[in-house]
């Protein structure tokens, strides 16, 4: 395919780096022998150049709607790139050897636009069937512990005992997201730990108020209700 498009030309000229690019043997459309022809793989556009460094493409092959695989051919290490379209031409290429040959088809099998819609696709279903069972997963290990609702009882010492009770020990609502089960358990750890510390403390001053009751009781004078002599 000859194209002297300009923008097609300036993607070929591009100073990013090529995806793929090196020696091939190239069979001619009048000429049926093998022409060793430089390649470059930008996209799915396979530009072919007469040498390394030239500026000016001899042809490039736009790789959709197409498929490659190996061929029978004079040459070793051959494949082809053959189009659905039978009218369309079919191009043969040989490597240098078999390491050539696999890395060359591999690049060509990967380079067109549906094989990377499909495998886009492909992707996004994996995701999304992973997303699922974690969620399933996380509701399955964490389920849910409904509260009792206040309905429309009256409550008028409410807003009073939420503003005295301690900081530690206030409820906050959590909203689980999928992959926040490993988050949950820490904050539970949290919970507890701070649960522990409220408990010592109390316990800490009612054995005071305890200790002191005691000593008032010891100094303090015992009277009889009651004179048995």
């Amino acid at each position: 395919m000859k194209l002297h498009s300009h923008p097609v030309l300036s993607y070929c000229y591009s100073t990013t780096p090529p995806d793929k690019e090196g020696y091939l043997y190239k069979k001619g459309e009048l000429h049926t022998s093998y022409q060793r022809r430089w390649f470059c793989l930008r996209g799915n556009f396979l530009f072919y150049f007469e040498r390394s460094g030239d500026r000016e493409p001899l042809g490039i092959i736009v790789l959709e709607g197409c498929s490659v695989e190996l061929c029978t051919s004079d040459e070793a290490f051959a494949f082809a790139v053959a189009f659905r379209r039978p009218s369309l031409r079919v191009y043969k290429m040989a490597a240098e050897d078999q390491a050539s040959m696999e890395a060359w088809i591999k690049a060509l099998t990967s380079a067109s636009f549906s094989y990377l819609h499909m495998l886009v696709t492909d992707l996004a279903h994996k995701y999304e069937k992973l997303r699922c069972a974690q969620t399933d997963n996380i509701n399955t290990m964490s389920p849910g512990i409904p509260v009792p609702s206040l309905g429309n009882k009256p409550t008028k010492n409410r807003k009073s005992l939420e503003s005295t009770e301690p900081e530690m020990m206030k409820s906050r609502p959590r909203k689980l997201t999928p992959g926040a089960f490993g988050q949950l358990l820490v904050e539970r750890e949290i919970e507890e730990e701070n649960f522990l510390k409220l408990h010592q403390k109390f316990g800490e001053e009612i054995e005071e108020l305890r200790r002191k009751w005691h000593e008032r009781k010891r100094h303090q004078p015992i009277d009889d209700l009651i004179n048995f002599d």
